[in-house]
């Protein structure tokens, strides 16, 4: 993992978005256009982000999973490996999503 700020093998599809100085994005991520990467966010390798996404403070993005478009994930979520987040999901605060899991609606704090 690397900071924003350092070079890896990242593709940044940046339009109108921001990644936060201490996210640390994996190798062979996907960002695309209009997201925002909170504060000490992790993104895993070969993971993909939707656009117009926001990935909340500490959130953690693991390893191959898909987040749709307009997916709102909150602060300290955790999105196990090769899960998948749909369009327009949102995750709130604190919840944890297992391995493999494939989201398609609303997930309320903590569940």
């Amino acid at each position: 993992m690397k900071q924003a700020n350092e070079h890896a093998s990242v593709t940044l599809a940046r339009r109108e978005g921001r990644i936060h100085p201490t996210a640390c994005i994996g190798a062979g991520a996907t960002i695309y256009g209009g997201t925002y990467i909170g504060e000490g966010a992790t993104i895993g390798e070969w993971s993909i982000i939707g656009e117009w996404s926001i990935i909340g403070k500490g959130a953690s993005i693991g390893e191959g999973a898909s987040i749709g478009e307009g997916v709102k994930v909150g602060e300290g979520v955790k999105v196990g490996e090769w899960s998948i987040i749909g369009d327009g999901v949102t995750v709130e605060a604190n919840t944890e999503i297992e391995p493999g899991a494939i989201v398609r609606a609303v997930i309320e704090d903590g569940n």
